[in-house]
């Protein structure tokens, strides 16, 4: 049972989707509505957790319709991340089941569990899924799972990338975080962000 505000903002995803051939962002519906982000982002979880709509990447459209005829993909998922903890691997790595509209047409996948708080402006939160696309670059504002220090005591981490010419950012997106700078070379890009599952999904 959806909520009046729930039906409301479902029916002007669909009717943009319908108008423009995409989904709008977040501070699209958050104009239209004249609310704050973070109160569109709980009831966009809402339609997400009962099967309305469906995650996708933050760098451009992260609001999907789920349709019936979406087909599923198998993918790796590896083990956790957390903010500068490393990846924990999973000790019997499993595959799960992914819409293939959510992944990139071409490239290797795989999946990690997110642990921390690092990345809820980009609406990442503790235990999501991160879909990632395996690759060893990115461009400036891109969402990446990267590796930093050196060789045996690399951690692992995911955050908004910056190319500063000869620094790295490593971004995280929580007001209470703080970026950090790395030197050329101490910084290796292993994938990017390009969705996500939650649970209830």
């Amino acid at each position: 049972m959806l909520s009046e505000k729930q039906k409301e903002v479902l029916n002007f995803i669909n009717n943009y989707q319908s108008k423009h051939g995409h989904t709008p962002t977040l501070d699209e519906i958050a104009t239209k509505f004249r609310r704050s982000i973070p109160t569109v982002h709980e009831h966009v979880t809402a339609l997400r957790n009962k099967g309305y709509l469906k995650s996708a990447s933050v760098n451009s459209r992260n609001i999907g319709v789920v349709r019936a005829s979406d087909e599923l993909e198998e993918v790796p998922l590896l083990g956790y991340i957390s903010a500068g903890e490393g990846i924990e691997n999973i000790e019997n790595p499993e595959s799960i089941s992914v819409q293939k509209s959510l992944l990139s047409p071409s490239g290797v996948h795989f999946a990690l569990v997110v642990k921390g708080t690092s990345m809820i402006q980009d609406g990442i939160v503790s235990d999501d899924v991160v879909l990632v696309k395996e690759q060893e670059y990115a461009d400036n504002g891109d969402v990446v799972i990267a590796l930093t220090g050196g060789e045996g005591d690399s951690l692992a981490t995911i955050k908004r990338f910056y190319n500063h010419g000869n620094k790295i950012e490593l971004r995280p997106r929580n007001p209470e975080m703080h970026s950090k700078w790395y030197n050329k070379g101490e910084v290796e890009i292993r994938g990017k962000f390009i969705g996500l599952l939650r649970k209830g999904n």
